[in-house]
């Protein structure tokens, strides 16, 4: 990662669900995040963190939109939240209909952004949670 990267660390999910409070100060309407890293390391605890810190999402429940690919959350801007795991190896994440997604009004959030190509989405922080072992997350967070 590059030299203006933040490097965070978590020691449990309360403090990667912070991390994602932390996160949602500073967006705007037309962000997007990305979240990159390995199964079970906390990108739907991060996501959860965003949406319920946003106006409106406030106690919120946030299941992760796994088997749906995208679920909307009624937030001031609305969050526009993805999970791209599932799809099929040959299927166009673009064929879900993300350039409508992509605009002014709303937030987004992909995780397992690698699924995507780059330059969709034109302002955008890229997130990398690395599994350190069982409690224990290092944040990778850098504007793109």
């Amino acid at each position: 990662m590059k030299a203006d990267t933040l490097i965070l660390e978590s020691r449990s999910a309360a403090k990667t669900e912070a991390i994602g409070r932390d996160l949602a100060k500073n967006l705007t309407a037309g962000d997007a995040i990305l979240l990159y890293g390995d199964l079970g390391a906390g990108k739907s605890v991060l996501a959860r963190g965003i949406i319920q810190a946003l106006p409106g999402g406030e106690n919120r429940t946030v299941p992760s939109p796994t088997y749906v690919y995208i679920r909307h959350h009624p937030t001031r801007p609305q969050v526009h939240h993805l999970d791209l795991y599932r799809l099929p190896k040959n299927f166009d994440p673009q064929d879900l209909g993300l350039e409508e997604l992509v605009d002014s009004e709303s937030v987004t959030i992909v995780e397992w952004a690698e699924r995507l190509e780059e330059g969709l989405f034109p302002r955008f922080t890229r997130v990398r949670l690395e599994i350190l072992n069982e409690d224990r997350r290092r944040i990778h967070i850098q504007k793109g």
